[in-house]
């Protein structure tokens, strides 16, 4: 996904700049996820007001910027496919949501699933951010990739369906 996560970097800092001209309060967050098997598979920018404010807009940039291919800090390696989606998940759930925000909104793009263990409990926690009511959905985008186990597509419809979310198959980026 390295053409894909590069693509990313540069359309997430643009997303931003347009939702700031199109509405009059938005806050973004960020969550970068790889293999369970590092230390920190897992890392984020919080949920950040970046309308107005171009030292925040500057600060998702930085972060966007340093995001690599095979993430994963500390000890471990990334030996399978599947991805530590649920932490993922519910690291986006659990940010500090405004309660003023009249649309929270969590995309996941990616090219493999969750752990098979961890399936269930993923479409779950799609299915009880919804639930949380404020105008709250998760999607999905899987961007396909020669190495992509079989699963990854119907995996990832059933977690924006959970979520009363959209799915997208074979973007590969936030524009397509």
């Amino acid at each position: 996904m390295g053409e894909q996560v590069d693509s990313l970097k540069r359309e997430v800092y643009q997303l931003a700049s347009i939702l700031d001209r199109l509405t009059p309060s938005v806050a973004i967050g960020v969550v970068t996820f790889g293999d369970r098997k590092y230390d920190k598979p897992v890392d984020s920018f919080p949920l950040t007001l970046v309308s107005g404010s171009a030292g925040n807009l500057e600060s998702l940039k930085k972060y966007t910027e340093k995001v690599e291919l095979q993430l994963g800090l500390g000890d471990g390696d990334n030996p399978d496919q599947p991805e530590a989606f649920l932490r993922g998940l519910q690291i986006a759930t659990g940010m500090n949501w405004r309660s003023d925000s009249e649309k929270k909104m969590i995309v996941l793009i990616t090219d493999n699933p969750a752990y098979e263990d961890e399936e269930s409990a993923s479409i779950n926690a799609a299915r009880a951010f919804f639930g949380e009511g404020g105008g709250r959905m998760v999607s999905t985008v899987f961007v396909p990739r020669g190495n992509s186990l079989d699963n990854t597509e119907s995996f990832l419809k059933s977690v924006a369906e959970a979520g009363e979310g959209n799915f997208v198959s074979g973007g590969t980026s936030i524009t397509s």
